[in-house]
């Protein structure tokens, strides 16, 4: 899906001789949807899968265990922080979605009324939750009729610098 990226070289990297290796770069789509927080609401999509691309942006392979499967979203609101702020760019694994191998992580969830939410994943013995990092924000309690599910792992995320 996503085109092969020539090596770039900027700064030092000039510096470096070509080896004609391939690169080590992929190309991930920037898609036109925001992931919300909570108190907010993102994009209500189910799925990354159906959402256009706006742009491509290349990252090193080895940020990324399953490309084919990783996009990039825009954050809308505040309740992440101070670990993730509004308008950071995140990277969605959406291969990765088993809750039970995610506790703890930085998860995209989505729901039919709220869209597409960004939120810490914590298992309490007998129930998961999305968690804000701002505790001012209450969890929310995953189950059957909460309608909520886990659309992929955050791997990592870019801010702008202040």
């Amino acid at each position: 899906m996503s085109p092969e990226l020539d090596r770039a070289s900027a700064g030092a990297a000039q510096l470096l001789p070509r080896s004609g290796k391939p690169s080590d770069m992929v190309a991930l789509p920037v898609l036109k949807a925001v992931a919300g927080t909570h108190g907010g609401s993102g994009e209500r999509r189910m799925s990354l899968n159906t959402i256009p691309a706006t742009r491509i942006m290349g990252t090193p392979s080895d940020w990324c265990p399953n490309p084919q499967y990783t996009s990039l979203l825009r954050v809308k609101g505040h309740s992440m922080e101070p670990l993730i702020h509004d308008g950071d760019i995140l990277a969605v694994d959406s291969f990765q979605t088993e809750r039970s191998e995610l506790d703890g992580k930085v998860v995209v969830a989505t729901n039919e009324d709220k869209g597409l939410c960004v939120s810490r994943l914590r298992h309490y013995e007998t129930l998961d939750v999305l968690e804000s990092e701002n505790h001012q924000y209450d969890g929310i309690v995953l189950n059957k009729n909460s309608g909520w599910q886990v659309v992929g792992k955050v791997l990592w995320w870019i801010s702008a610098a202040p």
